[in-house]
């Protein structure tokens, strides 16, 4: 078989792959975050959107920050759920965490300076539902200090 050949046959390889990946999509309950803002500009503000379709498991969304930065944020988070009742932890460093209690009728905000972890650059947000809960979104916005 010459190059040529083989390598139109790789190419239709890949041409009957694509269609398969793009089909692939996160399970319902999997958080879905997505951020504006570029990681590398350490002073520069991060918006970013968190979302999970349907879950009755916990679920945690991580949000890194620059590795040179200094250990503290400036947070502020909005949090909203459809159906259900979700309890909210947003965890910086060791010690440093607050806690949202959210419903469709109450939602949830907080804004604060956080704590991070010296070790790893990064907080989480964990949600953990009472029973299933469904539309759950948050709008995340954090600056380094």
């Amino acid at each position: 078989m010459n190059h040529q050949h083989q390598r139109r046959r790789r190419w239709w390889a890949l041409c009957a792959l694509l269609p398969l990946l793009a089909a692939c999509k996160p399970p319902p309950d999997a958080p879905i975050v997505k951020c504006t803002g570029l990681a590398v500009d350490m002073h520069a503000r991060r918006d970013c959107t968190v979302t999970i379709h349907r879950t009755e498991r916990p679920q945690t969304a991580t949000f890194r920050v620059d590795k040179q930065t200094k250990n503290s944020i400036r947070l502020d988070a909005r949090f909203t759920v459809q159906q259900g009742a979700v309890k909210i932890t947003i965890q910086g460093s060791p010690g440093s965490h607050h806690e949202l209690h959210i419903t469709p009728d109450t939602p949830g905000h907080i804004e604060t300076d956080m704590r991070l972890s010296v070790a790893r650059k990064e907080f989480r947000v964990r949600f953990e539902p009472e029973g299933v809960a469904e539309g759950i979104a948050g709008e995340v916005g954090f600056q380094t200090r």
